[in-house]
């Protein structure tokens, strides 16, 4: 029987900052705890309606008055004394992920200046003390979950954060015609490792690319989860388990959908007990949905544009969608490559089809009359960390690339 590891689960934006009076709030402590505790963040715009709220979550116990992190050489746990949190001496044993990153100051020379901070409060003050609203960055960091209170249908609810590692500012510079342009363009992306197993694909998949240019994919993410919260606290957990996060394959042309079609059926069609492990790209929609007008008559100034050469009627109406419920996903955009193995024996791999079985899959399982309805912050909060695995996998073929083109990276 495999042992369960946990995969790639990072995320990467780039938008303009939005701050409101519930932003970057600051460290609290509840009555009878000494848990002190933050639960903040900000608003990033990717685009007009596409708003995500990355987060910051942690905080101190001011009974222990120690911070946890994890030396570089032994990879051990460590405790550093709370007064030591700004020791570089002490910090420079520790490892990078140990640290959230701030990258917004330049100095007298115009470079940005990299800040490091151990306690997730002193993250906090920093953004609010220097982060601004419509403030042009770049944020990433790692997805993160846990569970709650069970549905009307008996499955647990799962939340999900955007935990910021790192904020850097998104700088500009000059393009060919002289104008001050953003060295990254806006963008929301998700690259997680899914395993894929007989139950991802509805049984009418194919009448669905066909009829709607959309299909849901109903994957797993492998997440190490140390505790499961219970209407009573903690129940101790400690493992690495399988919960499922859908994500979206959207085709809009007859040619994507032959090519999404093959693609489905070569890569994400699974029988049996087989699990397929992929490391996919996706896009994140924090936003609304949106089609097209149809074919609604254009206003007079409209119509003056394309009567004099400044725009083309099929561009004027492709600028037209309504919006309609609010939505969240992801939308799935290529597969990265994997890996395999180091040095000469090092290979890129596509699939990994001999990892697990569907026996092998670990699902946290809780009472649902002994769920929360919500994690929260305590004494007992204990930091999640994921640890990256390479793994073994099928080739892809010249076939498959000739085939796929651009769905692979």
């Amino acid at each position: 029987m495999a042992e369960l590891t946990t995969g790639r689960n990072n995320f990467y934006l780039v938008g303009k900052v939005k701050i409101n009076d519930n932003s970057l709030k600051g460290a609290e402590q509840k009555p009878g705890s000494s848990w002190l505790g933050v639960n903040t963040g900000f608003g990033l715009e990717v685009e007009e309606g596409n708003i995500i709220y990355p987060n910051i979550w942690g905080g101190r116990s001011l009974s222990k008055g120690v911070l946890y992190g994890m030396n570089k050489e032994t990879r051990k746990p460590v405790q550093i004394p709370f007064e030591d949190k700004n020791n570089e001496t002490i910090l420079d044993t520790l490892i990078p992920s140990n640290f959230r990153y701030a990258q917004i100051e330049k100095d007298e020379d115009g470079n940005l200046i990299e800040r490091r901070f151990l306690d997730d409060i002193d993250f906090v003050e920093y953004l609010q003390d220097n982060l601004k609203h419509d403030m042009e960055v770049v944020v990433n960091g790692r997805a993160t979950y846990s569970l709650g209170k069970a549905d009307e249908h008996g499955d647990m609810r799962i939340y999900k954060r955007y935990e910021i590692s790192r904020v850097r500012l998104n700088e500009t510079h000059e393009n060919e015609d002289g104008e001050q342009v953003l060295n990254r363009e806006h963008q929301a992306s998700q690259q997680s490792t899914y395993l894929i197993d007989e139950s991802a694909l509805d049984k009418n998949w194919k009448k669905e690319l066909e009829n709607d240019g959309k299909v849901r994919v109903n994957g797993l993410i492998n997440y190490y989860f140390s505790q499961l919260p219970t209407a009573n606290g903690y129940e101790q957990f400690k493992e690495v388990a399988s919960i499922r996060q859908p994500f979206y394959i959207i085709a809009k042309t007859d040619e994507e959908k032959d090519k999404m079609g093959k693609f489905i059926k070569a890569f994400l069609k699974v029988s049996g007990d087989s699990v397929n492990v992929l490391d996919v790209q996706l896009r994140i929609n924090e936003g609304f949905e949106t089609g097209n007008v149809g074919e609604i008559e254009l206003s007079d100034d409209a119509k003056e544009l394309i009567a004099i050469g400044m725009a083309t009627e099929e561009e004027l109406r492709s600028q037209l969608v309504v919006r309609g419920a609010r939505t969240s996903e992801l939308i799935f955009t290529k597969v990265n490559l994997q890996t395999v193995g180091e040095g000469e024996n090092a290979e890129h791999k596509a699939v990994v089809k001999d990892l697990y079985t569907f026996d092998d899959l670990v699902f946290p399982e809780v009472e649902a009359d002994k769920l929360s309805d919500t994690v929260e912050d305590d004494d007992d909060f204990e930091e999640e960390t994921t640890t990256e695995t390479t793994t073994k996998a099928s080739d892809l073929t010249d076939d498959d690339n000739e085939i796929f083109g651009d769905l692979f990276g």
